[in-house]
């Protein structure tokens, strides 16, 4: 987090044409304690959704299995590996005022929700289209498809 807020006055230097600024730990220490600034971790996560957000979801959807459904997959022998991708990644710590106890950070209300990616090379070495799976529930009757298993 340190070296986000001295990238970030780093470049605010630039911009105001300060060459000799350079941003150390020290100065940044004595900034936050100047102006009553601190590293502090969050106590409440606050949800604003877009209007439109159900909407959203079901035109990414849609278009994931448009995608889908265009590809051929060829079975070979594989080595594959999955990671869960979370919709929105929330940090647990932010910059804030001391003398503040409770910290809210605002969220898109996506901070549980996650698709899994999975990678697969084969044995050649070539390399496949990654492949996402989502929790199902009735997308596939909304965009107008039946699924044949």
């Amino acid at each position: 987090m340190s070296g986000m807020c001295q990238l970030k006055a780093l470049s605010l230097a630039k911009e105001l044409g300060i060459s000799s600024f350079k941003a150390s730990r020290g100065w940044l220490s004595r900034f936050f304690n100047r102006n009553g600034l601190g590293f502090r971790r969050k106590t409440t996560i606050a949800q604003w959704l877009p209007g439109d957000y159900e909407e959203k979801i079901v035109n990414f959807h849609c278009y994931v299995i448009n995608l889908h459904r265009k590809q051929s997959y060829i079975l070979l022998e594989q080595s594959t590996d999955q990671t869960p991708v979370y919709f929105e990644m929330l940090l647990d710590n932010t910059v804030n005022r001391k003398e503040e106890f409770s910290i809210m950070i605002r969220t898109g209300g996506s901070e549980e929700q996650r698709c899994t990616v999975m990678l697969c090379v084969t044995g050649d070495g070539q390399k496949l289209p990654h492949y996402i799976t989502f929790k199902r529930k009735t997308i596939l009757k909304i965009c107008g498809w039946t699924l044949n298993l």
